[in-house]
């Protein structure tokens, strides 16, 4: 039997970068590890504009304040830890993800 850790790290989940300004008017930027069975209605929610607790969604892996998004350094590291980059296209990982799982 598996153990929810195992069972969570064997999960798929999409990266996403994520720009915001936080509740003190600050500007931020959050690494996102988002389930794919999430991932539309926060599609939804950030193309709406509405406001969204990212949490509800997914896992922060890292985040700055101040910036809008990692500097060089940071993707450095995202990249290293958890095989981010900058020029990912969500949207395709994601079609492929659900292309797999239907055939």
């Amino acid at each position: 039997m598996m153990t929810e850790e195992v069972k969570e790290e064997l999960e798929i989940h999409l990266l996403e970068m994520v720009q915001m300004t936080i509740e003190s008017g600050d500007s931020a930027w959050a690494l996102m590890s988002i389930s794919p069975e999430k991932y539309q209605d926060y599609k939804v929610k950030i193309e709406t504009g509405d406001d969204l607790d990212i949490n509800e969604y997914g896992r922060v892996l890292a985040y700055g304040v101040g910036e809008t998004e990692p500097t060089p350094e940071e993707n450095e590291r995202l990249l290293e830890e958890f095989g981010y980059h900058p020029d990912l296209n969500m949207e395709e990982k994601l079609k492929k993800i659900l292309e797999k799982g239907s055939g």
